[in-house]
């Protein structure tokens, strides 16, 4: 198991998508975080994540830190890259009813 998958483990896939999500925003945003300043949790039109989802992504992201020995602001291509793409296969395998349409899916073919 992973360092990803050790943090997300017993999430719902929509909150471990989340993470996945505002974590890569972090890791995007690394390099230019102290002149830019952006909060990468707040988006332009809508409210901020759940506290779980919030909670979760810092400690993934400072667990990532720690395994490289470094902040993520000094990361080259390579580290950056190796995360990325271990946040790209986990998120691959979540499950598919997670997504808005597959919610509706789900909903339209259950049991009445």
């Amino acid at each position: 198991m992973n360092i990803i998958e050790n943090y997300l483990l017993g999430l719902s896939s929509t909150k471990a998508r989340s993470v996945c999500y505002y974590l890569s925003r972090k890791l995007k945003q690394a390099k230019i975080f102290k002149d830019y300043s952006k909060n990468p949790f707040i988006e332009a039109d809508s409210s901020l994540p759940d506290e779980v989802v919030m909670a979760k992504t810092k400690e993934l992201f400072f667990a990532i830190e720690g395994a490289e020995s470094m902040t993520a602001d000094r990361f080259d291509d390579a580290a950056y890259s190796k995360w990325m793409s271990a946040i790209f296969e986990f998120e691959k395998g979540l499950s598919a009813n997670s997504t808005p349409t597959a919610r509706v899916q789900d909903f339209l073919n259950r049991d009445v």
